[in-house]
């Protein structure tokens, strides 16, 4: 992945693309997994934990003694296709254990990619790959490493960081992997050693390896006072990025970084403005920060909204919740920061789940384009509003344009015809286009389905696993659309059996709208989630959504 619209994260952090094309092609994004939860935009795999893995092979070149490990790519092109073993495991839910709700950062951490990719390799053979003499394969056994958290794979990935900078890419590329996942392991063992080696690891000449050691430090929630200066001092690093930094010390709660972290909030890169802007929020309170914040919502750069996102979710600054629910950004994006605002408003007393806050989040699991915010854009050429032109915008990395060629297939193109292109767009796909599955599966609904819709529609609703709850809620809310009444068992067989509240939410909407006589209301009526306890016992129906575009 490359070019203007790639994001890589550190951890849980969104950090922009500023790698020359053609450097270090797989290897620069630390941590990896290159395509992670909080890009979701542009995930174009069966799991992010696939495409990692699929990344690391294709950048360290052949890894024979891996092919065992490896299941044949061809029979892995989307989860239509992958094994019913590993569907079923997935729809039993058990790893989505928790009170109510399950946070969309645990409804991705299954061990899914575990399974379909190096189920073979176990622990005692990881570690002997890396700290063996070979360098193609050791990149994949850190990253294995993480599912075996002990004392003995922790003392491997310390002893292969501390074997120091070198030159040689591979090598690199290792031991930025070892840093993260001593992060993903969180000091469980050897916890001092692993802190004074991470710590080393700051002023390491490589700047992403840098990045890694600061995001692993916050992973580790270090305190100590001269441990936490040092992390400050990364600022002025020049080829460390910025946001990596502030946000990590935000997290930790290091308020005498402030009068260094505000020289930053104007800075010309938007993402690190928000963050900085952010963390003084957390520190002082004052709203101006915030409203700084709110303006790079309307950034036509997708790293900057995605990151104005994530840092109004961090703070959890209620007065945003309007702007982020209508932000032409990704829903996964979206529905975490407003859960996160939701949660801590409700927790504190700062709000209440009335009617205005009700219709906030119907809106954003409605997901309309003509709700949301496009930043005054529009397709005003009779080229960009082509039918062929905007199912091919439907793919487009970009959450905006995708929005935008929604809305003029509502307004331009409902009819059979629109709706089996769009089919056909999905069925053609090499492989499961995560970002665009999406699109193409609400667009079916908006222009009024064709023969096959329903087919399509409701096997993908009924088959998807966890980690693509936004894909199944697009399918079974465009089945409602439809007024596929067909669905209603189906609809009330997955909400009633799934822990993640964005999907039952869309199963609500989607039964009433489909007129099911109140029965999900009922069930939900003493559902251990305060968000879906609340809207099925208002006295609100939906029909405020419909309204607006019927």
């Amino acid at each position: 992945p490359s070019g203007p619209n790639f994001s890589p994260v550190v951890g849980n952090m969104i950090v922009p693309h500023r790698i020359p094309r053609g450097y270090d092609r797989y290897g620069h994004s630390p941590p990896c997994d290159i395509l992670s939860h909080d890009i979701n935009d542009i995930e174009k795999s069966i799991g992010n934990r696939a495409m990692s893995a699929l990344c690391a092979l294709a950048f360290l070149g052949p890894v024979p003694s891996l092919v065992s490990h490896v299941v044949v790519v061809k029979h892995m092109q989307s989860p239509r296709s992958i094994p019913s073993s590993y569907r079923q495991r997935l729809a039993r839910g058990s790893d989505l254990d928790g009170p109510g709700y399950v946070p969309t950062e645990q409804t991705f951490a299954t061990d899914a990619g575990r399974d379909l990719m190096f189920a073979g390799l176990t622990q005692d053979r990881a570690i002997e790959i890396l700290t063996g003499e070979g360098k193609d394969d050791r990149y994949i056994a850190a990253e294995r490493l993480q599912f075996f958290p002990s004392e003995k794979a922790t003392r491997a990935l310390i002893d292969t960081v501390q074997q120091g900078p070198t030159n040689d890419l591979s090598e690199k590329v290792t031991r930025r992997k070892c840093v993260e996942v001593l992060g993903r392991l969180q000091g469980k063992y050897l916890r001092e050693h692993v802190v004074e080696t991470v710590r080393q690891c700051l002023h390491d000449p490589d700047p992403y390896t840098v990045e890694v050691a600061v995001w692993t430090l916050s992973e580790l929630q270090v305190t100590e006072y001269d441990l936490l200066e040092e992390i400050t001092s990364v600022l002025h690093q020049k080829e460390v990025n910025k946001r990596v930094v502030i946000q990590t010390l935000m997290q930790l709660g290091h308020r005498p970084a402030a009068d260094r972290i505000q020289a930053f909030t104007n800075s010309d890169d938007l993402s690190v403005a928000s963050a900085a802007n952010a963390f003084l929020f957390r520190i002082d309170g004052d709203e101006a920060h915030m409203t700084a914040v709110q303006k790079v919502l309307s950034s036509e750069n997708l790293n900057a909204r995605r990151s104005a996102i994530e840092d109004i979710g961090k703070v959890q600054h209620f007065p945003s919740l309007s702007k982020v629910t209508v932000a032409p950004n990704s829903l996964v994006l979206r529905s975490r920061a407003v859960r996160s605002i939701l949660d801590h408003a409700l927790s504190s007393g700062e709000a209440t789940l009335d009617d205005v806050t009700m219709k906030q989040i119907d809106l954003l699991i409605w997901d309309h384009p003509f709700d949301l915010n496009l930043l005054g854009q529009a397709n005003e050429t009779r080229k960009s509003r082509q039918l062929e032109r905007c199912i091919q915008r439907l793919h487009k990395n970009d959450a905006l344009p995708a929005y935008l060629a929604t809305k003029t297939l509502i307004e331009d193109h409902q009819s059979e015809r629109a709706a089996s292109m769009i089919q056909e767009s999905f069925v053609a796909a090499p492989y499961f286009d995560y970002f665009a599955a999406y699109h193409l599966f609400k667009a079916i609904g908006w222009v009024g389905g064709a023969a096959g819709s329903f087919d399509l529609l409701i096997h993908q609703f009924r088959t998807l696993p966890p980690r693509f709850f936004n894909h199944q809620l697009a399918a079974g809310l465009s089945l409602a659309v439809l007024g596929k009444q067909d669905a209603i068992e189906d609809l009330f067989k997955v909400a009633t059996s799934s822990k993640i509240w964005e999907l039952k939410y869309a199963c609500l909407i989607a039964v009433e709208k489909l007129n099911d006589g109140g029965s999900l209301r009922r069930h939900f009526y003493d559902d251990q989630d305060i968000l879906i306890r609340s809207r099925a016992r208002s006295a609100m129906d939906f029909d405020h959504l419909w309204a607006r575009w019927r």
